[in-house]
């Protein structure tokens, strides 16, 4: 394999040279000047993460902060960053989720009365210790969304219905059209000397232009909104077909692999995720992306995760 030192491209080991940029081709992409993408205190969770990643043959490269002894991943290629956000936001909810349950049982041994009271209050420290643990994880987990929402929808473009799209061309339409007859207005009072704030002429020719500019602008803004709203009930329909189609095909006995049960928990819901998005790709190869990426994943988290983090609560209260 070989990578381009200015594209960022991957190429087979038949290419020496990249055909678009028409440079040599390198081994590894070098992160000289450039920010990681994560910069991890634990060795445990990097360990986890950097494994997953060799595991799904996502490149990345790592090295240790001198300064702070952190553990940095860097991207290889840009088109990696949304799966490489998405293992490690899974990553970290995972294991939220296991001190969690370490702390409830913890306290469910202090509750059956099998420790003695030095034992209790050295279990009483270690919960505590354990909850701000849990706590750290909790904030850890919502830093990887805002994470996920920074890289993610900074390459790959983030859904947005038609609905909304033609609600904000509205709002910014009839703003602008709002502030253009009031500049109007108030162009042609200082014109005809009713207010006298502006008396240049030059001034005042500039001002006009710059109301009409956005009148014209706020009446575009309007028409877009327009078009908008036709296309959403068509979009709608999309949705719906799309919504149902992985209702009656993506089922546990398709998604889910008995095989990929000795995996990590983190491995085992990032492939059931990969299949289910590949699943719908080929079935809607005309659908836009994004719109197939966010209903494959809120899918995913109504119809799988939630019923394992169920079936954990349950095993928790027992």
């Amino acid at each position: 394999m070989g990578f381009c030192p200015i594209c960022k491209n991957e190429f087979q080991e038949q290419f020496t040279t990249c055909p678009d940029c028409k440079v040599n081709l390198v081994e590894a992409l070098a992160h000289d000047g450039k920010q990681p993408m994560y910069k991890l205190r634990s060795k445990e969770i990097f360990d986890k993460f950097v494994g997953y990643l060799e595991y799904s043959k996502i490149p990345v490269e790592t090295d240790v902060n001198p300064e702070d002894g952190t553990y940095e991943v860097y991207s290889v290629r840009k088109k990696d960053e949304m799966k490489i956000s998405q293992a490690f936001m899974t990553c970290v909810s995972c294991e939220a989720e296991k001190e969690l349950l370490n702390h409830t049982e913890a306290a469910d041994i202090v509750e059956d009365g099998e420790l003695s009271a030095q034992e209790f209050e050295t279990l009483e420290e270690v919960a505590e210790n354990e909850a701000d643990d849990s706590l750290l994880s909790q904030l850890a987990k919502e830093e990887a969304v805002n994470e996920l929402s920074g890289t993610v929808f900074r390459h790959t473009k983030s859904y947005e219905s038609m609905e909304h799209k033609a609600s904000e061309s509205k709002s910014s339409g009839i703003m602008l059209i709002c502030f253009g007859i009031g500049g109007l207005i108030f162009v042609a009072l200082n014109v005809l000397g009713k207010i006298k704030l502006i008396n240049v002429m030059f001034s005042q020719i500039v001002l006009t232009t710059f109301f009409l500019a956005m009148l014209v602008v706020g009446f575009i803004s309007l028409k877009s909104a327009k078009k908008y709203m036709e296309q959403s009930g068509e979009e709608n329909d999309d949705i719906q077909a799309l919504k149902d189609w992985m209702k009656i095909n993506a089922t546990p006995e398709v998604i889910v692999k008995a095989e990929e049960k000795e995996l990590s928990e983190v491995e085992r819901i990032l492939n059931e995720q990969q299949r289910l998005t590949e699943m719908v790709t080929k079935a809607f190869p005309d659908m836009d992306e994004s719109i197939i990426n966010h209903f494959t994943e809120e899918f995913y988290t109504e119809n799988f995760l939630q019923d394992q983090t169920e079936e954990l609560e349950n095993e928790t209260v027992i």
